[in-house]
């Protein structure tokens, strides 16, 4: 199980301005270099439930956005 310290150590990572938009895997990468293999006993999925669980955030997945489609002659167009 993920400790109270992990979790805030994580909280702490992705509020940090060179994280932002950053995938878990990163920071569960982080999180092993922070405190080693064999304190962290948990798979990422795991530990990404349990973060999302004790802080209520959750990691939405980043899209690319064409700017082509959202030109203004564009969007007349659609609508």
């Amino acid at each position: 199980m993920v400790c109270e310290e992990q979790i805030n150590f994580l909280k702490e990572w992705f509020n940090e301005e060179p994280n932002v938009g950053k995938t878990f895997k990163y920071a569960y990468a982080a999180l092993i270099d922070k405190f080693g293999l064999h304190r962290v006993k948990v798979s990422m999925h795991g530990c990404y439930k349990a973060f999302k669980r004790y802080t209520n955030y959750s990691y939405k997945r980043i899209q690319r956005v064409k700017v082509k489609s959202n030109t203004p002659s564009n969007k007349i167009k659609r609508v």
